[in-house]
C-alpha cells in the first residue's frame, strides 16, 4: 500500500507524517493487500483568517478496481485526519463486503431457493 499527503495551507513536520502516516496503516491494515494507493489531502479551511478548521479527505484506490474517497473535518489536524481514517476504515470495509456478496452467492440463498 502506497501513501501519500499532500496538504495545502496545512504545514506538516516529518514527525507529524509519521504518525498520520501510522493513523492510516492502523486503520486500513488488514486491507494491505486489497488497497494499491491512498492518498490524503489536508487543508485548512479558514485559510488566512486564522482560527480552527481543517479538512481532511482520503481517497483509496482499491485494487483491481474502486475507489473510496471520505472526509472529515475537525478543530486540529490530527482531529480531522482521525475521524476520516475511522470513516476510511469503514467505507474500504463495506466496499469489499459488497465486492464479496457480488461475487458469490451465500449458502443460504443456495439452498432456499434449492427447496
Amino acid at each position: 500500500m502506497k501513501l501519500q499527503i499532500r496538504n495545502h495551507g496545512v504545514e506538516l513536520h516529518d514527525e507529524a507524517r509519521n504518525v498520520f502516516e501510522e493513523q492510516i496503516r492502523l486503520a486500513l491494515g488488514r486491507f494491505v493487500r486489497r488497497v494499491g494507493l491512498v492518498r490524503i489531502y489536508l487543508r485548512d479551511t479558514n485559510g488566512p483568517r486564522g482560527g480552527p478548521a481543517y479538512e481532511c479527505r482520503i481517497v483509496a484506490e482499491l485494487l483491481p478496481r474502486n475507489r473510496v474517497i471520505v472526509s472529515g473535518e475537525g478543530v486540529s489536524v490530527t482531529a480531522a485526519l482521525a475521524g476520516a481514517a475511522n470513516r476510511i476504515r469503514l467505507a474500504v470495509a463495506r466496499q469489499l463486503k459488497r465486492r464479496h456478496e457480488r461475487r458469490r452467492p451465500s449458502r443460504r440463498r443456495l439452498i432456499a431457493t434449492a427447496a
